[in-house]
């Protein structure tokens, strides 16, 4: 199979396209939009009921947004002296909510940067974060603080 020589081909007619868009309009989604055809990404790949993606696609789609929650959470120097559950709760709180809004809990990082872990808990669970997402911001705030899976 001729791979690369169909895959210009379909890049040249699909467009390589790195967020959802409208199949039918070209436009990108957003929340709210009304979509005409089927929702699409990547070259030409629709990703309503019709075709979805695969568990490996799935699957690697996720490490790849670990490896950059990884990255992004690096720029603390307390996150590499965690131990490794710990990590993975801060790990998932920043897959979940993002980075940005992860910078937003000063003091949450302050207390971590000073090893106290039990302020740091206190902090995500006294959060918007924490109203919107009751039973994952419990589970991890307890991994946080005690440094053991739940």
């Amino acid at each position: 199979m001729r791979y690369d020589l169909l895959i210009a081909d379909l890049t040249k007619q699909e467009e390589l396209r790195h967020t959802v868009y409208d199949d039918a309009t070209g436009e990108s989604i957003n929340p709210g939009t009304v979509v005409v055809g089927h929702p699409t990404i990547g070259i030409g790949r629709a990703v309503d009921a019709v075709n979805g993606i695969t568990t490996p696609e799935a699957v690697e789609l996720c490490v790849n947004d670990i490896n950059t929650c990884v990255e992004q959470l690096s720029e603390f120097p307390f996150f590499a002296l965690l131990n490794d559950a710990r990590q993975d709760a801060l790990i998932d709180i920043v897959f979940n909510m993002g980075i940005v809004h992860f910078k937003g809990f000063t003091r949450a990082i302050r207390a971590l940067a000073a090893s106290d872990f039990k302020s740091a808990s206190v902090n995500f669970l006294d959060s918007k974060w924490a109203k919107q997402e009751p039973v994952r911001s419990k589970v991890l705030a307890e991994q946080l603080e005690t440094g053991v899976r739940s």
